[in-house]
């Protein structure tokens, strides 16, 4: 066994200077996204988000009715709430127009993206070394790319991220964040099962509710992750793997959701 990854060799400021890294990564990766108000690119979605991250800055908590959409509609029905309600305290707090508070949140979300995913692998395998890798391949690599020859021509090659893709191109930003969300909700998961402790389950809990009411497809990726995840954890009733494989098995999990 490799010292680097066997856990009782961690030395303190190890798992923090590998966030740091990771994020700096993805900073300069997402840089102009943390600058610019308005794309190019026609076909994105993110205009409807934007314009709700508008209303909420306009109107606070006094959002009884959405009137421009389909004759009006009560305003919980136009999209889940967090994202653009973040973009919107985000644009109260700096002075940024929505469009900028919008991007700037969405693109703090995908640079946390791999972290989350490091902090998972690290807390269900104990493998440092494993587990960084893993997060460096998701921030780099688009495993979708690999086994599907139509993404990998929309991504115009697996160099290039799936998930920086969806975000710019397409604007899944709410998916984006929910995914930067799951692997934090299966440690927590994982945690519960293990320990069974009273704070463990709460935070599981508050990290799914946190998903559903970023994306609507935040509850399907939960639940294939926890499938995925089960035969991979050491947790009593779920068997017994090769600890080695499990920070490949998360991101495997995380990484086939874009």
């Amino acid at each position: 066994m490799m010292p680097f990854l066997d856990r009782q060799r961690l030395r303190p400021g190890l798992v923090p200077g590998a966030c740091v890294v990771l994020f700096v990564l993805n900073a300069y990766i997402a840089r102009e996204l943390f600058r610019v108000e308005y794309l190019s690119h026609m076909q994105s979605v993110e205009g409807s988000f934007i314009a709700i991250t508008r209303f909420w800055m306009e109107h606070g908590f006094q959002l009884p009715w959405w009137p421009l959409w389909n004759a009006g509609m009560p305003f919980q029905h136009t999209y889940f709430p967090l994202l653009s309600g973040a973009a919107a305290l985000a644009g109260g707090a700096t002075g940024w127009p929505p469009a900028q508070a919008f991007h700037a949140v969405s693109a703090l979300s995908y640079c946390l993206g791999p972290i989350t995913l490091f902090l998972m692998a690290r807390g269900i395998s104990g493998r440092l070394g494993a587990s960084f890798f893993a997060a460096l391949a998701y921030a780099l690599l688009s495993p979708s790319a690999l086994i599907v020859p139509v993404i990998a021509a929309d991504t115009d090659g697996v160099w290039n991220p799936r998930r920086l893709h969806n975000l710019a191109y397409y604007g899944e930003s709410p998916h984006i964040a929910a995914l930067t969300l799951l692997p934090l909700a299966v440690l927590f998961l994982y945690l519960s099962l293990q320990h069974h402790r009273w704070r463990h389950y709460v935070a599981a809990g508050v990290l799914m509710a946190a998903m559903v009411l970023t994306n609507a497809f935040a509850a399907t990726a939960m639940a294939v992750s926890a499938a995925s995840f089960s035969p991979c954890s050491r947790a009593p009733g779920f068997g017994k793997t090769s600890r080695a494989s499990q920070p490949l098995a998360c991101w495997r999990t995380c990484g086939s959701v874009p």
